[in-house]
């Protein structure tokens, strides 16, 4: 019975990621003309702790083809060389950012801060280690705008250089698909959810002011998922499209941030209860193992729950550099993926607050 619920569901989320990758649009980059009519942008990149990346990712920036583009750097209270490295760009408008106050996270708060400079009819909230290429902002724009829905946000092409990330990231890419923010749901107006990529999120100004900026979502940990229910409640949608290497991102590095990165946000990725939430990891590690361990014992069922598992990680995985043979790691990720969730699960039932560079993130939303 096990082993044919599980197959079921595996054949289920293989059709859904299949579905991803034939439907989702691809970003094309736009000729001269197209640039010239485009409207002025204002990019916003916070930082903390990001000396490693954010000096390549704003001279990425101002190396953009689109015409008037302006670009805000905000130092979000950062230990390391950041701000300095912040300072060595041309053409860049550096805030010195101060800690935020009672209520407020350190991103949403640095972003507040950042639009105080900003003069764009469109805003761009881009992470400190995304790698752009030169048509990448002005493509997105001529997407967003001729998609109407008031925003627009892009997958990066995924960037690894170890095996950690390899075996990790394309089991979650389907989690993500399937489970918890699949595209068939964030399309339909009777669900509250919503797709954003917080490492490039592109927002018409007018419609974000009119639904309360980055104030409304101040205390949200994945504040990009926040931002992008907050437009579909508005009445708008913030649609979303593939880079087609336009946009990348090395997310994480070895197993270390991995861990860190995944904690933070699995102790609110679900705003169900304690107890829900395990049963709900359980039930994953279920349908997770049990097709290998029926296929061990030759049982049709389990063959085809593997087969289906494989694939559907291996169409997971496109958009990245991450080999094909990775997919037959996919036990492995899901291993590490719940061992994450059971820490973050921990952290809620003693109500100790997440933590991420060294700030603990007290108070905060799912």
């Amino acid at each position: 019975m096990l082993a044919r619920l599980s197959a079921a569901v595996w054949v289920a989320a293989l059709a859904l990621v299949a579905r991803d990758v034939r439907t989702v649009p691809r970003l094309e980059p736009v000729g001269p003309r197209v640039r010239k009519r485009l409207p002025s942008v204002t990019a916003i990149v916070p930082a903390r702790d990001e000396g490693r990346d954010v000096e390549r990712t704003l001279a990425l920036l101002v190396a953009q083809d689109h015409p008037r583009l302006q670009v805000v750097a905000v130092d979000d209270c950062s230990s390391d060389g950041t701000l300095a490295a912040m300072r060595r760009v041309e053409g860049v408008e550096v805030v010195e950012g101060v800690a935020p106050p009672e209520g407020w996270l350190g991103k949403p708060w640095a972003c507040a801060q950042g639009l105080e400079r900003a003069h764009g009819e469109w805003l761009l909230f881009l992470d400190a280690d995304m790698r752009l290429a030169p048509q990448a902002v002005s493509a997105a724009l001529d997407f967003a705008i001729g998609r109407g829905g008031g925003g627009a946000t892009v997958f990066p092409r995924l960037e690894t250089g170890g095996a950690a990330e390899r075996i990790v990231m394309p089991v979650a890419g389907v989690l993500m698909q399937t489970a918890i923010i699949p595209s068939w749901a964030a399309r339909s107006r009777r669900l509250d959810i919503a797709i954003g990529v917080g490492g490039f999120l592109l927002l018409e100004r007018k419609a974000y002011e009119r639904l309360g900026g980055h104030a409304a979502v101040r205390g949200e940990i994945v504040e990009d998922l926040a931002l992008a229910r907050l437009v579909k409640r508005g009445g708008g949608l913030v649609e979303w499209a593939s880079s087609d290497g336009l946009v990348s991102l090395r997310m994480y590095q070895g197993w270390g941030e991995l861990w860190r990165g995944w904690r933070k946000n699995a102790a609110h990725a679900w705003p169900l209860p304690v107890v829900a939430s395990a049963a709900a990891a359980l039930g994953l590690a279920v349908l997770a193992f049990w097709p290998w361990a029926a296929a061990a014992r030759m049982r049709p069922a389990g063959l085809l729950g593997v087969v289906a598992q494989v694939l559907a990680v291996a169409l997971s995985r496109r958009g990245s550099d991450i080999p094909a043979r990775y997919a037959l790691t996919a036990p492995l990720g899901v291993a590490f993926l719940l061992a994450v969730g059971t820490a973050a699960l921990w952290d809620r039932a003693r109500g100790r607050p997440a933590s991420w560079r060294g700030r603990r993130i007290e108070g905060a939303r799912a």
